[in-house]
């Protein structure tokens, strides 16, 4: 946090000055390091007027949002931002992590500060570590199912500084995640210059941000993104029919090695809070129930449990809460043709029991 308007008085204070003495007294190299000087002060000057400042963030997100200028995924992003920048306090008891069903659960549920990203992997929880530390909580809730092991993710959205106390994880994550990414060795060069690239020059990773607003301003072509429809359906069988199908690809054709680095990250989110004497809590997610009661789903949720239960075996920080143990949510509970958001009665039946039923039992 910072006095903003005092930033920028402070920065045409200093650029004017170094103008006068390069006019008045540099000659030579002096003047070509006073000019660099002023470059450099120029840059670091508007990167914390338009990256590190809170005011800006919440006009990213409410315009580009509102204009439909950028991707939910970079919504979401930004809505992060704006997060990061709200009070830190002691008194914040629980802290939810997860993908855009975190938000429709808790988006109107005051006990819980959340942040969560569409489709966010489980092997980039651990670039949120230090942003719950902050907070301090005292539960973590995360909301998971077999759905988000095969979660794709992204690791262009976060750098170094997010993971300080890791670097390892990050360079074996990066290692193994261009490679699932990037089929071709010129891609997975290209790849691996750019996650350089942006963690040098952390500009780049909102270049989203100047694309939408030109896009808007100048009406250039320059995000090249059109929203995805909402999805209609004529009945309830043309629904379960299009659930079938989409089962059966999510389920069954996406690569294991996401699964792998997705298990490894959990273990490396749960191991850090666990040596913060931090509880985890594991919410077993539920999504529509005609695609939970699917042979593919069934047999995905069963191989969940098989595989979460060698995660967990040597942490001692964790509860996991399955489905039986919260209330069963309905067809009546997700939104229309929605497979995996809930809606508003459904999150309040939900939070209802999960907060006077579950997470007040002890362990």
């Amino acid at each position: 946090m910072f006095n903003l308007p005092l930033v920028i008085v402070l920065l045409v204070f200093l650029i004017t000055l170094i103008l006068v003495m390069i006019d008045r007294f540099a000659q030579g190299y002096v003047r070509f390091i006073l000019v660099l000087l002023s470059a450099v002060i120029l840059c670091v000057s508007l990167r914390a007027i338009f990256l590190d400042n809170s005011l800006v963030w919440p006009a990213y997100s409410h315009w580009l949002r509102s204009q439909g200028a950028i991707t939910f995924q970079q919504s979401a992003h930004l809505a992060n931002r704006k997060k990061h920048f709200q009070p830190k306090g002691d008194n914040q008891e629980f802290f939810a992590l997860g993908s855009s069903q975190v938000n429709a659960l808790f988006k109107n549920q005051d006990k819980v500060f959340y942040m969560h990203n569409l489709g966010l992997s489980l092997f980039e929880y651990p670039f949120f570590e230090q942003e719950i530390l902050a907070r301090h909580p005292t539960k973590v809730l995360l909301y998971l199912s077999e759905f988000d092991l095969s979660e794709r993710g992204s690791i262009y959205l976060y750098s170094i500084k997010d993971l300080p106390d890791n670097m390892p994880y990050l360079f074996t994550l990066c290692g193994r995640y261009i490679p699932l990414e990037a089929r071709s060795i010129h891609q997975r060069i290209n790849d691996s210059l750019m996650a350089i690239y942006e963690n040098i020059v952390p500009e780049a990773k909102y270049g989203f941000i100047a694309r939408g607003i030109l896009n808007q301003w100048i009406k250039l072509d320059v995000l090249n993104y059109v929203e995805p429809k909402k999805l209609e359906f004529k009945s309830t069988k043309d629904f379960h029919t299009y659930l079938r199908r989409f089962a059966k690809q999510r389920f069954e054709e996406r690569s294991s090695g996401y699964r792998q680095i997705n298990w490894e990250g959990l273990d490396h989110f749960i191991s850090f809070f666990e040596r913060r004497g931090t509880e985890v809590v594991l919410l077993e997610g539920q999504y529509y129930p005609f695609v939970m009661t699917l042979p593919e789903a069934l047999k995905a949720n069963h191989q969940f449990h098989d595989e979460l239960t060698l995660v967990l075996r040597d942490h001692h920080n964790v509860r996991f809460v399955s489905r039986q143990e919260q209330v069963l949510l309905g067809i009546q509970d997700y939104g229309v043709w929605d497979w995996k958001h809930v809606n508003k009665i459904g999150a309040e039946r939900y939070n209802d029991y999960l907060f006077s039923k579950v997470l007040t039992r002890r362990r």
